[in-house]
């Protein structure tokens, strides 16, 4: 039986992409490595921020179990999130001691996602570039242990729907049916989530919907973001680089059932 091929927009909703690497923490690593890093990328990351360090992350075995505490030692103070970004502002490099993330960001209304095949290419050169950086300092390259993607997608009000009560316009597999409520008026706002495994990989893709509003515009829209994170012991860039692929097509082939064909026509510009 011959694949589908994976769906194509020309005028995808999305508005981040993150790929990501996780490992275990780099204890030698301080504020000052950081810096000397940020010299070997600053000419195409020309700007530079700190931010909060994300939590460490783990892919359970079983969902429904309590999740385990993470317990960490520290043997010295956390080190900050450090984020590159391009002088558009579209690119950014995150590093911390025990994650590294290249991702691309709408900033513009004029912005278009520039396509997997150009994040791949940026991915697989900065976590190269990153790992001859670690070899360089006398130590060993990170081992990763757990691989993420997310794609997030913003839907504006008018694209397909007009009031949260709609969301079944345009997710079918969530909709809210009047006639079966005798009591409650229809949903005032509305979020939601659903997790699935993924096949022949130790993952799983996670998916969430929520309704919000730009504080800047005041428009309204559905936020749908779609996760995938799976376990990865060690491996080559070529295995990573699988990884990813494979999880782009979940991603990719998940929205496409989630979303409603029409819409993906008219509003998003489906190609295949």
């Amino acid at each position: 039986m011959t694949k589908k091929a994976i769906p194509s927009y020309s005028k995808p909703p999305v508005v981040e992409v993150v790929w990501a690497a996780h490992f275990p923490p780099l204890e030698w690593m301080t504020a000052a490595h950081a810096g000397v890093y940020w010299q070997l990328v600053q000419k195409d990351f020309p700007n530079c921020d700190e931010q909060v360090p994300m939590e460490p992350k783990e892919e359970p075995a079983e969902l429904l179990r309590p999740p385990q505490p993470i317990a960490t030692l520290l043997q010295k103070p956390p080190l900050c999130r450090q984020w590159f970004v391009s002088a558009s502002g579209n690119d950014v490099i995150q590093l911390q001691r025990d994650w590294f993330c290249v991702n691309w960001r709408k900033v513009r209304q004029e912005d278009q996602y520039p396509r997997y095949e150009r994040m791949a290419e940026s991915f697989a050169a900065r976590w190269t570039q990153f790992c001859d950086f670690v070899k360089q300092q006398g130590q060993a390259p990170p081992e990763v242990k757990l691989l993420e993607m997310t794609y997030i997608n913003n839907i504006y009000k008018e694209q397909g729907w007009s009031d949260p009560k709609e969301i079944g316009e345009v997710f079918p597999a969530v909709s809210f049916q009047e006639e079966h409520f005798d009591f409650l008026p229809a949903p005032a706002t509305f979020a939601s989530g659903m997790v699935f495994d993924i096949n022949a990989q130790a993952g799983r893709l996670y998916v969430s919907c929520r309704h919000a509003r730009e504080i800047d515009t005041n428009r309204e829209f559905f936020r749908l973001e779609l996760v995938s994170r799976g376990r990865l012991n060690g491996g080559t860039l070529d295995d990573i680089m699988t990884w990813f692929a494979h999880a782009r097509e979940w991603i990719v082939r998940g929205f496409a059932d989630l979303t409603d064909r029409e819409i993906q026509v008219k509003q998003w510009g489906r190609e295949r």
